[in-house]
């Protein structure tokens, strides 16, 4: 039975929750009402490695060891919010825009949505929220609620008491930890990282939660330990981009929704953007100015011919010059608005030509904070702050600015603080104002590049001990546009990239362009066969192959194709590293080297199934793909992840000869592990 103190200051919080969380977290995006976010979201497919079904490991392996959690591979299948909200403890990756934030808002909504005995109750907060280490938990929750939601009763303001305890007898207290990456420190990341990975100690716990970053170094993560999902959210396919853009069309009240959706796809995917628009965040942008389009397009084109971009502008053609586009349309479009007469309004009672210098003030204002946002050496960081005008009280400039500053659409209010729409438009506005001082702003892009070619360099010699994902593509792709845009020659860098940096070099040039960063195509050649090389050489690391292969399947290269029929065939010959953990990550007591080995192997079926369970890629790739996945996991992991993965191929939309194959190799696997197939459901 919950106290009564404590059950009033549950409702009071659910109902503040309830009144923000169905709101859009992109208001500025459009000049028409902002959809409920509940309209407009949709769950996105993921893969990963699920930490607490049990898997049947040898007792050879297993004899006088405490390893870590057995689990099994994600099946790819969509990731519904209510299986994260009773999910417990999880870490879900995606890059730049890919749908984090959204999840994170979806899980919240269905907690608060169903209020049952043992539903967890979900809070929202960001990581930085928990970097004070010597806050407690209770006291670091209880802050940020109060910030955002004010004392949530006047009786009894202190809500530290609310979550130090269970908020009901069977049910615990969901955090929901976003941008863990927007830590730019790795040591506060760290921090943070050990603090959540604490929880996950108890067998009755009062927190859990679901942590979101995009992809950081391996052995960061490896602080969370062996007890919590690990998922990355996977882009959109043709079929949910074309159902989202159906969404965002029927509630801005455009003719034809599901002809104008198509539109959109078909324009998209013969532009630089074609992988791009799959993103989440990318997606919102380009329907959001596709309606636009639709709604000033009084004359001109049949409505056949109406494309996203300005007839009368040229168009973008690289991710960074689609930001520019989008953020001035932002600020154009709320100062055709009445934000200019507003404040053209306030300052007038003190001087007739002051809104001009508080638009420049505000603009300033947000780019600094961007650098700030996105700067290693944050706490570095010094500008010149402008003197508020001598006629106007202080207090009154700076509420003009902020008004400013929200009203351009690239910020928002979280608790108490202005915050970036977006990660990304942080990126691309540190960007842009560094680049407005070009000779600092050109030693700085080949710093980076200098930089990135030293640690590839590097990784070869040292012979990584295990596959890091990337950070920091996105801000370099930002870097690398507006280096072309101000004539900053990269291409012998990049091209410096590729002959001297390996596979990784390479990788990060196919990487970019796949990003819509403008790359030399020279340079993109260059990477495409150094890949091409790595993807079939037997003796190169098996996520080398597997990663070069996923690169070229995207980029359309058929020897990307080619070598994965290869592996499909000789994939118990994939290498991986044998290292051993950093002495501050537990991986298990006395676990030894097989704990290590079935990590890298677990990264290699995470690696393959981003392509068996990608339902845009062509249907032989995905079946070879699954055919991989079932003799790596039959030989090392014995998780019956393998299985599941032809059976799911087996049953998806494939031609017939795919289909075929697919079902043969099943037969086969089920033949070698002495178990009896099941029968397909639609044969």
């Amino acid at each position: 039975m919950q106290p009564p103190r404590q059950r009033e200051l549950l409702l009071a919080y659910m109902r503040r929750a309830e009144l923000t969380a169905d709101r859009h977290p992109a208001p500025g995006l459009a000049r028409w009402p902002v959809p409920a976010f509940s309209k407009v979201y949709r769950p996105q497919r993921s893969v990963g490695f699920v930490s607490r079904a049990a898997s049947p490991v040898p007792d050879t392996h297993l004899s006088g060891q405490d390893g870590p959690a057995t689990g099994h591979i994600a099946d790819g299948a969509v990731l519904h919010p209510s299986t994260v909200l009773h999910g417990g403890n999880c870490l879900v990756l995606a890059g730049p825009g890919g749908g984090k934030s959204s999840l994170l808002r979806a899980v919240l909504m269905e907690g608060l949505r169903v209020p049952e005995a043992t539903t967890p109750v979900p809070v929202l907060l960001p990581a930085r929220a928990l970097e004070n280490e010597h806050l407690l938990l209770p006291l670091a929750i209880a802050e940020h609620v109060k910030a955002e939601f004010g004392p949530l009763t006047e009786q009894d303001p202190d809500t530290a008491v609310l979550f130090a305890s269970r908020p009901r007898p069977d049910a615990h207290w969901l955090l929901l930890v976003d941008g863990l990456d927007e830590i730019i420190d790795p040591a506060r990341r760290g921090a943070v990282l050990g603090r959540l990975a604490a929880l996950t100690a108890d067998d009755s716990p009062v927190h859990q939660f679901v942590v979101t970053s995009r992809p950081l170094p391996a052995w960061e993560l490896d602080r969370l330990g062996n007890k919590v999902d690990r998922l990355e959210l996977q882009p959109f396919d043709r079929a949910d981009l074309r159902s989202f853009a159906v969404d965002w069309f029927k509630i801005g009240d455009v003719p034809s929704p599901e002809q104008q959706a198509e539109h959109l796809l078909a324009q998209t995917e013969h532009s630089n953007f074609a992988a791009l628009v799959r993103v989440p965040f990318m997606a919102t942008i380009l329907c959001d100015l596709h309606r636009q389009r639709l709604a000033s397009e009084e004359t001109g084109p049949a409505r056949g011919d109406v494309h996203p971009f300005p007839v009368d502008t040229e168009r973008p053609d690289s991710r960074g010059a689609l930001y520019q586009w989008f953020t001035d349309m932002l600020q154009e479009q709320q100062f055709e608005a009445d934000l200019r007469q507003r404040v053209e309004a306030t300052l007038a009672t003190y001087d007739d030509d002051l809104t001009n210098l508080a638009i420049r003030q505000s603009r300033q204002r947000i780019e600094e904070m961007a650098v700030r946002q996105v700067s290693k050496d944050r706490d570095g960081q010094a500008f010149r702050k402008e003197p508020c005008p001598q006629s106007v009280p202080p207090p009154v400039w700076e509420a003009v600015l902020r008004d400013i500053m929200l009203g351009t659409g690239l910020l928002t209010e979280q608790a108490g603080r202005l915050v970036f729409l977006h990660q990304t438009l942080a990126e691309y506005l540190a960007v842009r104002h560094l680049a407005s001082k070009p000779p600092a702003f050109a030693r700085t892009v080949r710093s980076v590049l200098k930089a990135g070619l030293l640690q590839q360099v590097r990784l070869q010699m040292a012979h990584p001990q295990s596959y890091d994902r990337p950070e920091g593509d996105s801000y370099t792709g930002f870097l690398l546009d507006r280096a072309a845009e101000i004539e900053i020659d990269c291409a012998a860098h990049l091209r410096r990239m590729v002959a001297h940096g390996g596979f990784g070099g390479s990788a990060f040039v196919v990487r970019q362009h796949l990003l819509g960063t403008r790359i030399d195509p020279d340079a993109v050649k260059d990477a495409v066969d150094v890949l091409a090389k790595e993807a079939s050489a037997p003796r190169a690391m098996g996520w080398c192959r597997i990663e070069a292969i996923e690169l070229l399947v995207k980029y359309g290269d058929g020897r990307g194709s080619d070598a994965l029929a290869k592996v499909a065939a000789t994939s118990l010959r994939l290498r991986i590293p044998h290292y051993q953990a950093p002495e501050d990550v537990t991986i298990g007591a006395g676990a030894g080297g097989y704990w290590h080995d079935l990590r890298q192997y677990q990264y290699l079926l995470i690696a393959l199934s981003r392509i068996a369970f990608d339902p845009d890629l062509l249907g032989t790739a995905r079946v070879h793909a699954a055919i991989a996945m079932e003799a790596v996991e039959r030989k090392h992991v014995h998780d019956g992840s393998g299985l599941d993965a032809l059976r799911a191929i087996s049953l998806s939309a494939l031609d017939p000869q795919d289909r075929k194959m697919a079902r043969w190799a099943l037969a086969t696997a089920h033949r070698g592990r002495d178990t009896p197939p099941q029968p397909n459901r639609d044969s």
